[in-house]
């Protein structure tokens, strides 16, 4: 076999790319005519739709009720976010189902305050969902995000949230088990500090009476080992405290919701110009459609 054979068999037989460019340019140029043509044709119909998409999105503008955006910081020493998660899209779904008795039962709240309330999300510090979270650490913060239309119900909506997260019976449970344990334990604590002054007040009293000198004690009778379990016993009372006042309710709010004085809504610009584009698109499809239905009549009726 020869060279020149061997150079035929391996070349691929294509178009060449000059017809296929042409080709494609003229598909390409095809569709902007019929664009055009559409334009040409239906120029009122688009105005009309341009039009009435803008009235409509300023009518919608003028009607709707604003919404204010608060947020809180919060954080949960017993439960996972993502169980929290949940919690917090339980709410939302009562909301967007409008099932106003039910939130209002949820929540501890009147239904017409309920009412106010547009959205409530739950979220990490980075606005990333929660829904699908795997961690397993307690006492990472996260955001609680809710969409209000009175600014004057911030707090009556904040406390709402959080008892209704702190009240759930399985996690009070939980927590009333851990105060009532931490609460004997303080008593204990405070029987032990009480034996240990009366042991360091016999202490003084004896060395004082006694002829041993005050540099010298046995391992036993070493007054700064009482000194020094007595302070390790205050020091773990100490901890107690602070675990009763900051962490006895499984949810613990870091920073609460702040009421803006502006809503968040998009602005009257924004939404007439989106109902002019909505209402342009929409009337630019039915020219189209109209402009292709008459051209497939007048092939029709050629046959």
């Amino acid at each position: 076999m020869t060279e020149e054979n061997i150079n035929r068999e391996d070349l691929i037989d294509l178009p060449p790319i000059k017809k296929i460019t042409v080709q494609f340019l003229h598909f390409i140029f095809s569709i902007i005519d019929q664009l055009v043509d559409v334009l040409r044709k239906s120029k009122i119909l688009i105005l009309s739709g341009l039009i009435s998409g803008a009235i409509a999105g300023y009518l919608y503008y003028s009607t709707r009720t604003p919404y204010f955006q608060v947020t809180m910081i919060a954080e949960s020493s017993s439960i996972y976010r993502k169980t929290l998660a949940e919690m917090i899209k339980s709410l939302n779904n009562l909301i967007i189902s409008q099932s106003y008795d039910q939130l209002a039962k949820e929540l501890g709240v009147t239904e017409p305050h309920v009412r106010k309330l547009g959205s409530v999300q739950m979220t990490s510090l980075q606005d990333e969902s929660l829904e699908n979270d795997t961690s397993t650490k307690y006492s990472q913060p996260f955001k609680i995000v809710a969409h209000i239309n009175q600014t004057e119900l911030t707090d009556t909506f904040q406390n709402a949230i959080a008892n209704y997260l702190n009240n759930k019976s399985s996690f009070r449970k939980i927590k009333n088990e851990q105060i009532k344990f931490y609460k004997e334990k303080i008593a204990f604590i405070d029987k032990e500090l009480a034996k240990l002054d009366t042991l360091k007040t016999e202490y003084n009293r004896f060395f004082a009476s006694s002829k041993i000198t005050t540099t010298y004690y046995s391992n036993d009778v070493d007054p700064s080992n009482i000194y020094k379990h007595a302070n390790d016993l205050f020091n773990e009372k100490g901890s107690i405290m602070v675990w009763l006042s900051s962490d006895s309710n499984p949810i613990r709010v870091m920073d609460e919701f702040k009421s803006p004085k502006q809503p968040q809504s998009t602005s009257r610009f924004g939404t007439v110009l989106y109902g002019a584009l909505i209402g342009l698109g929409i009337n630019f499809l039915l020219g189209l459609y109209l402009s292709l239905y008459r051209k497939i009549r007048n092939l029709q009726s050629k046959f």
